[in-house]
């Protein structure tokens, strides 16, 4: 997601080769050949090799025969993943991330020393990174390699930038004074998802970040105009930040700031989640900019598409945990609401529909006084909502099952993979053709001259051959919009 940021444009183009590479039967291979198939020209791609080649020996620790007299061979010990991660984790813009989190005293000479670059090419590399922090009123001063603005949003940003980049992979060990099993057992009872694999790497990461930016000056001072929902205990905070913070003050915001990060993301997956009851209970008795939103948006979920927070927990849910942290500090969080931008689904009829509905609603909320804020978040709103609720929404107005009916020769081996693809699809009822076309929504058949003449059914040719998998691709989109047109446009109440 953020590969723009951190990559270097040779960086992308060893990547564009490799998976090129990826992709092709493992054979040998000529640079013209490679070339044919990319927008490179022949001494780029020759050039670009020999850089794949050093970086393949260097993971593999020996000589790789990636460049043979044969041609170019790619034995897939390294996958596109690792190569990936490899080029991300020594990127320019990327240890200079790590320096700042986790060699918070260094200066750029000392960072050029250790890493053996220039100030210059430093300098260089890092435009698009220090660009990137403008976007949320950061100032990266390059010179000390100091960051100064919004505290919360520092963090955040420098978490977003880490985690989805390398997930955690080459973090430095430099012997933080953090009891993580303590922490962790403090959040359980409220986030009962964080002893998954993936989430314990998060909080780890992000209580490396708070722990180092608070023991080197950059604590909070003021808790934020808005909460999150789920309650503050400094008493709880004092495990983690008893040892470094003596101010009252500075515990009650760091908890406070705390609470967010459990509610940072659209993270709820269990209707028995227990950030259930506490977001209920904060509903009930608090009034600001967040529960006014969210509970305004709700209920024009609930009398526009018919969503139900009982029948829709883990939607519900999820709604709050865009709505807050974005009201809190009217900004969207980096990284969470962007990823999905460039999804397929955004093509998507149902999609496109709550979209456009989405920004009507949001655009009309951000005219009010004190929420003008919201005009510059309509757009990200807007498509995380729709990416949110778009299955759900489908499965609402497409509620009906379509008949298709199945003319093909009378032979299990050449059938048996369409009728098992047929049967797994939940809105398809397959039966064996009768004469009665009109009993049926779609009539497949594995030779257009099986169809009855006057036959005025929708109708697909799946004919057995070796691009079958090109025609189940055909199909399953047929069958969608057969059962689109079937059922017809409706609002629920």
């Amino acid at each position: 997601m953020f590969e723009e940021l951190i990559l270097e444009d040779i960086t992308k183009r060893k990547l564009t080769l490799f998976n090129l590479l990826a992709y092709l039967p493992d054979d040998y291979y000529s640079i013209n050949f490679l070339e044919s198939n990319l927008d490179f020209s022949y001494s780029r791609v020759s050039y670009l090799l020999e850089l794949i080649q050093q970086d393949l020996d260097e993971i593999n620790q020996e000589p790789t025969n990636f460049i043979t007299d044969q041609g170019i061979h790619y034995d897939r010990s390294v996958s596109y993943d690792q190569y990936y991660q490899y080029l991300i984790t020594r990127s320019i813009p990327y240890l200079l991330l790590l320096s700042i989190i986790y060699y918070p005293q260094d200066t750029l000479d000392d960072f050029c020393r250790k890493n053996f670059l220039s100030k210059a090419s430093v300098i260089r590399k890092s435009k698009s990174l220090n660009n990137y922090f403008k976007q949320f009123n950061i100032k990266l001063n390059i010179s000390q390699l100091k960051l100064t603005g919004e505290e919360r949003m520092i963090r955040i940003v420098l978490y977003a930038l880490v985690w989805f980049t390398s997930q955690n992979a080459n973090l430095p060990d430099v012997g933080l004074s953090i009891d993580y099993e303590k922490v962790q057992n403090n959040v359980d009872p409220l986030f009962p998802e964080s002893r998954s694999y993936s989430a314990s790497k998060q909080i780890q990461l992000l209580l490396d970040i708070v722990y180092l930016r608070v023991t080197n000056g950059y604590f909070l001072t003021e808790t934020a105009t808005i909460s999150a929902y789920i309650p503050t205990s400094v008493e709880l905070s004092k495990d983690f930040f008893g040892a470094i913070v003596d101010n009252d003050a500075v515990l009650e915001a760091e908890a406070q700031f705390s609470a967010l990060l459990l509610v940072i993301t659209p993270n709820f997956y269990s209707e028995k989640d227990p950030r259930f009851y506490f977001l209920e209970h904060y509903l009930e008795i608090e009034e600001n900019q967040a529960t006014v939103l969210f509970k305004e948006f709700w209920h024009f979920l609930e009398t526009t598409y018919g969503f139900s927070k009982y029948e829709h927990r883990v939607i519900y849910g999820n709604t709050a945990n865009i709505i807050f942290p974005i009201t809190i500090l009217k900004k969207a969080v980096p990284g969470v609401l962007t990823a999905n931008n460039n999804s397929n689904h955004i093509q998507n009829k149902y999609f496109l529909e709550l979209h456009d509905s989405f920004k009507v609603f949001f655009r009309k909320i951000s005219k009010r006084k004190n929420f003008s804020w919201l005009s510059e978040q309509i757009a990200l709103l807007s498509i995380a909502f729709a990416l949110l609720m778009f299955p759900s929404w489908e499965k609402l107005k497409n509620n009906k099952m379509i008949n298709v009916g199945l003319i093909a020769e009378s032979n299990y081996l050449l059938n048996q993979h369409l009728i098992n693809f047929l049967d797994e699809l939940t809105f398809v009822k397959l039966e064996t053709f009768t004469e009665n076309y009109s009993d049926f929504d779609l009539i497949i058949a594995t030779s257009s001259c099986l169809f009855p003449k006057e036959c005025t059914a929708s109708t697909f040719v799946f004919r057995y051959s070796k691009d079958n998998q090109k025609q189940y691709v055909a199909l399953y989109q047929m069958l969608k919009e057969v059962q689109n047109n079937k059922t017809a446009p409706r609002e629920l109440s």
